[in-house]
């Protein structure tokens, strides 16, 4: 089969074979995503933000997020718009559909980089680069869970795509990319705006027009104005705290870097993919290696940009975390497809019979994945965790409701949400010195632990760190079961 035969375009537009093709990469990627639902996974993100969502249809408003009495009473580290859609779903179908919501939005970005591929380069770009995406596990192993990164990289890859996808700019469009960034911003503040504003200057740069950049710069402004609106009205009218807590706290403090976690040094955006963009990275480095050589097509020149710009604007916040990388990831699938696009048409020159071969190989390999999660293989890759296998006999005697103290020597965060997401319990982190450190700034500091105490929590969960700081609890708690560095003590 010739290059003609898969990019050849009858007159209805779409290239022939899109739909079979787009159709198996969507099937294949819905298998992968859905894998994980049948076993079980502990994601603090996910677990944190179930019970936030949770919260929020528990007390029918749309706005006032909280996680639980004695930690967040009020979280105001994210803005609640990204959660609306988790509202949505379950009041309709219940807390089960988080995921697949999730999914939804991963599956349309996936989508939205084919169109984009084959704009720029044919299925040749574009097919390569979906299945480097489905491979990278730090892209479609999160896309299926309660995480804002699924709905952010839609509207970011989404604001991207006008911008990208026409060699000359038009305002229009770029005014529907900014729309779709205001977006983004509502779900994650400046990195939803970030992929936009680097599109938008990448795409100037290469037209060497200082209007184009204007544009582009204004736009991002106007973008950010509904939440800069929606801050400005609660700071004057509503709920202060949106302003103390989210701009002061969250959004200044971690660009200075003043927040006790998530230092990192400049080079952790890179570090972070030299470690997860597999197998990606090496097809990254041969789809840049045109336009270093000043012999690459404009669209890999500009997709070069935009990605450097991205990275670039991803140093500069003193507080880095690993997912804000994901933001990059639609364009660095791109490049992977432009690298990828040269090499398979010499193999396929080589030997025809493999085109037709690898078309007719995914469907099956869709059905298989497909087949792997109906059957419940989730099961067979993720252990149940310790709440629900050795300390669930112990804990069947308490009451919903009750509170259960839990004391570790750092940061307990993986545990109490894992406690607030998968029990009928109320965990209250307990204070030691390293716990004390790492408390967000603008959270009521917890109590100290006194073994000596004879009321509250009739439980505790304490990792083993902590017992070796403080000793055995005296009476009267009593071990109940312990199990992979955790101890769970009964009153």
């Amino acid at each position: 089969m010739t290059d003609a035969a898969l990019d050849a375009t009858p007159s209805a537009g779409a290239p022939t074979g899109d739909r079979p093709l787009t159709v198996g990469l969507l099937a294949l990627a819905v298998g992968v995503i859905s894998i994980p639902w049948s076993g079980h996974v502990d994601d603090v993100d996910a677990q944190f933000y179930r019970v936030l969502t949770r919260h929020l249809v528990e007390d029918h408003t749309w706005i006032n997020l909280r996680f639980l009495p004695a930690l967040f009473p009020a979280f105001r580290e994210h803005v609640p718009f990204g959660f609306w859609p988790w509202v949505v779903a379950d009041r309709l179908f219940g807390e089960q559909a988080l995921g697949p919501v999730s999914a939804l939005f991963t599956l349309a970005t996936l989508y939205l980089v084919l169109r984009l591929g084959r704009r720029l380069g044919g299925n040749w770009v574009a097919v390569p680069a979906a299945v480097v995406l489905i491979a990278t596990d730090s892209f479609l192993l999160i896309g299926g869970r309660s995480r804002l990164d699924p709905l952010l990289y839609l509207l970011t890859t989404a604001s991207m795509f006008p911008v990208l996808a026409d060699p000359q700019p038009r305002l229009r469009r770029w005014m529907l990319g900014a729309l779709l960034a205001a977006g983004g911003a509502l779900v994650k503040g400046p990195f939803g705006l970030l992929p936009f504003a680097a599109a938008t200057t990448a795409a100037a740069l290469q037209l060497r027009s200082w209007r184009w950049l204007l544009a582009g710069s204004a736009l991002t402004l106007a973008a950010a104005g509904p939440l800069v609106a929606f801050l400005l009205y609660e700071r004057t009218f509503g709920d202060p705290t949106w302003w103390t807590a989210y701009v002061d706290a969250q959004l200044l403090a971690s660009a200075r870097g003043a927040r006790p976690t998530g230092h990192r040094p400049w080079i952790f955006p890179f570090q972070t993919l030299l470690t997860r963009f597999w197998p990606g990275l090496p097809l990254v480095a041969l789809g840049i290696w045109p336009v270093l050589r000043r012999w690459g097509s404009p669209a890999q020149l500009r997709l070069t940009l935009a990605t450097a710009l991205i990275l670039a604007g991803l140093v500069l916040p003193g507080r880095k975390v690993w997912n804000h990388v994901l933001i990059a990831y639609p364009l660095l699938g791109l490049l992977a497809g432009f690298g990828a696009a040269p090499l398979l048409r010499r193999l396929v020159a080589w030997r025809p019979g493999m085109l037709p071969a690898a078309r007719r190989s995914l469907p099956v390999l869709a059905a298989v994945a497909l087949a792997l999660s109906v059957v419940g293989a989730g099961r067979w890759f993720f252990r149940p965790c310790v709440l629900q296998v050795e300390f669930a006999g112990p804990l069947a005697q308490l009451r919903p409701g009750d509170r259960i103290a839990v004391l570790a020597h750092f940061e307990p965060w993986a545990m109490v949400s894992m406690v607030a997401a998968e029990t009928p319990f109320w965990p209250e982190p307990t204070r030691t010195p390293a716990w004390s450190a790492a408390m967000p700034l603008y959270t009521e500091p917890a109590r100290m632990l006194d073994w000596s105490v004879e009321t509250g929590p009739p439980a505790m969960l304490v990792r083993d760190d902590a017992t070796a700081d403080i000793g055995p609890p005296p009476p009267p708690w009593r071990l109940a079961a312990k199990a992979r560095g955790w101890s769970l003590l009964l009153r």
